[in-house]
């Protein structure tokens, strides 16, 4: 607890007034015949002062430090006056009860004395306080001050270096050597090229007028911008961008994924030996996470970190925290912190949700809201006939949620009433299996109870269809596929495979895992023997029982009981200890993380 001079130089001089008053208020006149008052008060008044004055500045002191910002000055001040009062009312209590309690030199108590003791303190600490409280408001006017000097120069100078980033002319340069390449080997791909570097100088000069630009803003600009860099670097540079629709309203500052991607490229190795992998990834907590393989090129490149500062600069402009930068050896990554804009409020898509149970709508409304809240719940039909009344008498909404069996019926009747222009996700308590062909058919749905990873993901298709549903199929399509899909289905029982010049017969129950090298696919049993399959991955994923095996990535297909630890993994993947042991990693992809989830917990 830091105490200024100024506060010590008041105590000083107010200390020895409250004294000597309080003296006379006990002994009157005696006080100046005898010494022992004076000696007698050290212990008494004196160290009992300090105490309360220490205690005082250390509530103080608190109190500014939880309620300094100034929009909360009102409920400070009442705060700090409330604690000098009780403060100063003890000291003053005890004063002159430990003096009448024992008598000393011949002191009685009285009521008076105690006011006006009281009161005299008060006058004074609320003097003192008075001026402890313009000290600490110059002092905040003065850093306030300073710091708004500050961002203004730090203001102009990423203004400078933003414009400097723009006019250089070695990435210009570098475009055009490569579209000089390009013309005489490919017109085609040059004037692709060509396409995408005019699609990126658009956006700079755009932007140079824009401090916040939203998520789908950046992310497009981005992908034209690494597009070019692949035309140069070909395979020794990968960018994977996966970023949830819902975000894409959110704010970022103008170029912050520019000058990241660039920084990348410019201070690792870029190469076919080592490939430089860039992820472009959103996260639940509102942030947009930029991750690279580190693979430091020898000679520190000129001007590092100065793209990292800009963007802290402004964030730091913006005021707002959150963004951080995380290096641990092998990875380097940045977390953008995500705006909340009025853009992602007055963008809200109308939802309507046709449910006939109470409890179902308002779990079915809190997730919707959570998962994505760019949708807006503007309706509620509890039957085939509101429901029909409802789309009648309002604009078609962006999505509707639909579950499938109502009090009145199936709300496919409701399609044979009315025409129903908006896309449908169903809810149902059908085997979600059993029901696959509702995906085929652009159609997605959800199973009863409804999980907020099945939820999210249906509103990721959703949103990737184009916020435009496709046509619904006819009603009559959708009832012959889910009659003819509530069939049981038959999957592949065993795999007939050559082994050491032999047919061999093996029973899918018997298979730990299925994978790929690249070349060849292949299975490995659980007693560890290994088989060469001639099946593609998508064709293993379509023969096997879903309830038993997972796809967990493109090379990559594992049984429930295969598994025997799972962990967490960066870039919100998942890697896997299986058994038999895989030769590799047995990472689940971040795409397949949330699908994995819920077939485990199954």
């Amino acid at each position: 607890m830091p105490i200024s001079k100024l506060q010590w130089y008041a105590f000083l001089a107010t200390a020895p007034v409250l004294w000597c008053a309080l003296n006379f208020i006990l002994y009157q006149e005696s006080a100046l015949q005898d010494v022992r008052v004076w000696l007698l008060s050290i212990p008494l008044v004196g160290l009992p002062g300090l105490a309360a004055w220490l205690l005082h500045r250390v509530l103080d002191w608190r109190l500014k430090r939880r309620f300094g910002a100034m929009s909360r000055t009102g409920l400070r001040l009442s705060l700090q006056a409330a604690s000098l009062l009780a403060v100063v009312a003890a000291f003053t209590w005890f004063v002159f009860w430990a003096y009448g309690r024992g008598g000393l030199l011949g002191y009685r108590w009285e009521k008076g004395d105690v006011q006006l003791g009281l009161l005299l303190a008060l006058g004074l600490s609320f003097l003192v306080e008075t001026l402890y409280e313009a000290d600490f408001t110059f002092i905040r006017y003065r850093e306030s001050r300073e710091e708004v000097r500050s961002l203004e120069q730090q203001a102009e100078h990423q203004e400078l270096e933003s414009l400097k980033s723009r006019i250089n002319p070695h990435f210009l340069f570098n475009c055009f050597n490569t579209l000089s390449s390009l013309i005489p080997e490919d017109p085609g791909r040059a004037t692709r090229f060509l396409d995408e570097l005019s699609k990126v100088y658009r956006y700079l000069l755009w932007s140079n007028r824009q401090s916040l630009s939203t998520l789908d803003e950046e992310v497009g600009f981005i992908r034209s911008y690494c597009q070019l860099l692949k035309t140069r670097y070909g395979d020794a540079l990968e960018v994977n961008i996966d970023v949830a629709p819902r975000y894409g309203g959110y704010a970022i500052p103008s170029l912050s994924l520019q000058l990241l991607a660039e920084n990348a490229v410019k201070h690792n190795i870029v190469s076919g030996s080592q490939p430089l992998v860039i992820d472009i990834f959103t996260t639940d907590g509102n942030q947009l996470i930029v991750n690279n393989n580190l693979q430091r090129k020898p000679a520190k490149a000129p001007g590092a970190r100065i793209g990292l500062e800009n963007i802290r600069m402004k964030y730091q402009l913006l005021r707002q925290p959150g963004f951080q930068v995380i290096e641990d050896g092998k990875n380097f990554t940045v977390a953008l912190p995500l705006l909340f804009t009025n853009s992602v409020i007055h963008s809200a898509m109308q939802v309507l949700i046709v449910e006939d149970e109470a409890l179902a709508v308002r779990k079915l409304r809190k997730a919707i809201e959570a998962v994505d809240p760019g949708l807006e719940v503007a309706g509620v039909a509890d039957s085939i006939q509101s429901a029909v009344d409802w789309l009648r008498a309002n604009p078609a909404p962006g999505l509707i949620f639909m579950d499938i069996e109502l009090a009145d019926g199936q709300s496919f009747e409701i399609f044979n009433r009315i025409e129903v222009h908006s896309p449908v996700i169903f809810v149902t308590s059908y085997d979600e299996f059993a029901l696959k062909a509702f995906k085929v058919n652009s159609v997605d749905y959800l199973l009863k109870p409804i999980q907020k990873d099945e939820l999210e993901a249906a509103i990721q298709k959703f949103r990737r269809s184009g916020q435009s549903g496709t046509p619904l199929p006819g009603i009559e399509n959708l009832l012959r596929e889910l009659q003819s899909q509530l069939q049981p289905r038959e999957y592949r029982s065993r795999f007939l495979v050559r082994h050491a010049q032999k047919l061999v017969s093996v029973e899918v129950k018997d298979i730990a895992y299925f994978y790929s090298d690249g070349k060849m696919n292949f299975f490995k049993t659980f007693d560890s023997r290994r088989f060469v399959v001639d099946y593609l991955m998508d064709e293993l994923e379509e023969m096997l029982d879903p309830r038993s095996y997972f796809r967990i990535s493109r090379s990559a297909i594992v049984s429930a009981e295969s598994i025997v630890k799972i962990d967490d993994y960066f870039g919100a993947r998942l890697v896997l200890q299986l058994k038999p042991a895989l030769e590799k990693e047995a990472l689940v992809s971040r795409e397949k993380v949330s699908g994995f989830k819920v077939w485990m917990g199954k």
